[in-house]
């Protein structure tokens, strides 16, 4: 299946997008990256409001015990949204 040349943009940024947010979580579990968090872009976007976006992502991150400080988990979460915006 061939994509348009806009289509194909739009997939190489969320593929960006995917690929921050996994790095950043991570992070937030000092370099684990088997720290079973899957925060699911498609449910993200579907999501209706900012503060849904945020709780859905903060949920996943409480559930998995991340030992990141709240003034990261913040930051990340600050900067994730921003990310989402540009989709």
């Amino acid at each position: 299946m061939k994509y348009g040349k806009q289509q194909m943009m739009l997939i190489r940024k969320r593929m960006k997008i995917e690929n921050w947010i996994d790095a950043e979580v991570a992070k937030l579990f000092n370099g684990n990256d088997n720290n079973g968090v899957d925060i699911d872009v498609d449910v993200l976007l579907d999501l209706d409001s900012v503060p849904a976006k945020r709780k859905f992502v903060f949920d996943n991150l409480q559930r998995s015990h991340c030992p990141a400080s709240m003034d990261k988990i913040t930051m990340f979460l600050d900067e994730m949204i921003d990310q989402l915006n540009t989709l």
